[in-house]
C-alpha cells in the first residue's frame, strides 16, 4: 500500500490554511477513487469543522465511558449528527454505557486502550461529507467542558511526545481501516492549529519521521505498528507552510525558512499584487483564490478546477 502524509502549518491565522486543506483533500480524492483520503483537524481550541462543513458521522455507542470501544453503527443524516453534536456539547461527560453520540480526535486523544488488547474502533472516527465518497474528515470538539481534560496534551512539554505518540498509532489504525476497505492506498491530510504550538510540531515531526529513509520504526507499543510500516510499498510526506503577502510574515520565513525536499512553502491571496522581490529567491508557489467562494456559490466550478490543478502541481513539484 502507498501512503502520503500531508501538513498544513502557518504563522498566523487567518491566512488560508484549512481552506487549502480542505480543497487538498477534495484534489486527492477527486484524483484517484482508489485512495482513502482523511482529513485530520488537530485545532482542538479552534472552531471545530463539524460547524463549518455539512458532515455526517456515524453513531457509536459509548463502552466504559469511551466513545470508540463499543459498536459503530450506520451514518445518521447532517442534520441528526449536528443534534447529536450539540448534544454532546452540552453533556459530554455524560458517556454512560449505551449511550449513542458521535465521536471525535478528543475520544482518540484520550482513548485508554483495554487491558490486554489494543483494539479501537477507527471507524467511528470518521465522518463523510457530500458528494465524495472516498473522502473522510476526522473532527475535533470545540466545547469548552472538553478543553479541560485536552489541554494537558497540547500545553504541557512533557506530554508532548505522546501527543505525537497517539498520532502515529492513528496512521496506523487508518492504513488498517483502508487495507481491511479494500483501498490501493491511503492519504492523510492534517491541519494544524494557526501559529506556532506543540500540536503543529508533533504533527511536522510525524511527517518528517514518516518520509525518512529507512523506514520509522514506530515509538507505539507492540510491533503491530512497526509491522505496518514496514509492509508499505511507497510512503512521502510534504509539510505547507502557508502564507500571505503580509510583510511581517514575509521577513518570518526570510528567518525561519529551509526549503527541502518535504518542506513546502505555499504564499497564498496574491491575487493581482506581485511578490516582494526580496522572496524571488525562495522556492515557493504562490496562487490566489480569491474568486473561490463566488465559484462555489454559482456551480461553475472554474476556479475550483483551477486551484485543484494548482495543488496537484505543489504537491508533484
Amino acid at each position: 500500500m502507498n501512503v502520503k502524509l500531508h501538513a498544513f502549518r502557518s504563522i498566523a491565522g487567518g491566512v488560508g490554511k484549512t481552506t487549502l486543506a480542505v480543497y487538498t483533500a477534495y484534489a486527492e480524492a477527486a484524483k484517484d477513487k482508489a485512495t482513502l483520503v482523511v482529513l485530520v483537524s488537530t485545532d482542538f481550541l479552534g472552531v471545530s469543522l463539524a460547524r463549518q462543513l455539512p458532515l455526517t458521522a456515524p453513531l457509536v455507542t459509548a463502552v466504559n465511558r469511551q466513545f470508540l470501544a463499543g459498536e459503530v453503527g450506520p451514518y445518521s443524516t447532517q442534520k441528526s449528527t449536528r443534534a447529536h453534536f450539540e448534544l454532546r456539547m452540552k453533556n459530554w461527560h455524560a458517556a454512560s454505557s449505551g449511550r449513542q453520540s458521535v465521536a471525535t480526535l478528543n475520544d482518540f486523544m484520550l482513548y485508554k486502550f483495554p487491558a490486554g488488547h489494543d483494539d479501537v474502533r477507527i471507524g467511528g472516527l470518521l465522518w463523510i461529507p457530500p458528494s465524495a465518497h472516498n473522502l473522510r474528515m476526522i473532527v475535533t470538539s470545540d466545547s469548552p467542558f472538553e478543553h479541560v481534560p485536552i489541554q494537558p496534551l497540547i500545553d504541557d512539554d512533557a506530554r508532548t511526545a505522546f501527543f505525537e505518540t497517539r498520532l502515529e498509532r492513528l496512521v496506523v489504525e487508518l492504513i488498517e481501516h483502508a487495507r481491511d476497505e479494500d483501498y490501493h492506498s491511503l492519504c492523510v491530510i492534517f491541519d494544524t492549529p494557526s501559529g506556532v504550538s506543540r500540536v503543529s510540531q508533533a504533527v511536522e515531526n510525524l511527517v518528517l519521521r514518516f518520509s525518512a529513509t529507512p523506514a520509522p520504526r514506530a515509538v507505539i507499543r507492540g510491533e503491530k505498528a512497526n509491522e505496518t510500516f514496514a509492509a508499505l510499498s511507497e510512503r512521502n510526506g510534504k509539510v505547507y507552510i502557508v502564507i500571505t503577502t503580509s510583510p511581517p510574515q514575509i521577513a518570518a520565513v526570510q528567518r525561519h525558512y529551509i526549503p527541502d525536499a518535504v518542506t513546502a512553502l505555499v504564499i497564498n491571496d496574491v491575487g493581482n499584487r506581485m511578490l516582494a522581490s526580496d522572496l524571488s529567491g525562495l522556492p515557493h508557489h504562490a496562487f490566489s483564490y480569491n474568486d473561490l467562494l463566488r465559484d462555489l456559490l454559482d456551480g461553475t466550478g472554474t476556479h475550483v478546477a483551477e486551484l485543484a490543478r494548482s495543488l496537484e502541481h505543489i504537491m508533484e513539484t
